[in-house]
């Protein structure tokens, strides 16, 4: 492996590993169902997260199917079951399937570290922008 591809940060990550450093916003698309209809959105970036959310009312006006079920336990503590599906997202002129919940804050919008692995990005928060990242197996 050559020295440069050992130093790219991991796919899901945040550069230096301090996650606490700080979110930032980026734009994205959401396709719903039937692959034609999307939203393009701003969303925070944050890695402390694994799923990304938006909110319920977006994805059901998608048309967006609700797979299954999770519970999640917010920073707050609170623990609250919320549905989860699988859309088509674009995200920096690369297009993939993620999962995404069925966020119950019609103001929170984020991307969670799951979303940013399945497009082979990481945080640098420090420059406010997503770049390439390494995957692990």
């Amino acid at each position: 492996m050559m020295d440069a591809e050992r130093k790219r940060p991991l796919a899901g990550h945040t550069i230096g590993g301090d996650v606490a450093a700080g979110t930032f916003s980026v734009d994205f698309t959401i396709y719903g169902a039937d692959g034609i209809q999307s939203r393009r959105l701003n969303g925070v970036v944050d890695t402390r997260r694994l799923y990304s959310i938006v909110p319920r009312e977006i994805l059901e006006a998608l048309e967006v199917r609700r797979e299954h079920y999770r519970r999640f336990r917010r920073e707050d503590g609170f623990v609250r079951q919320l549905g989860v599906g699988l859309v088509k997202m674009e995200l920096q002129g690369k297009t993939s399937r993620t999962y995404i919940v069925f966020g119950d804050d019609q103001h929170e919008t984020v991307i969670g570290s799951m979303t940013l692995a399945s497009f082979a990005l990481a945080a640098d928060p420090a420059h406010e922008r997503l770049v390439p990242g390494l995957l692990t197996l």
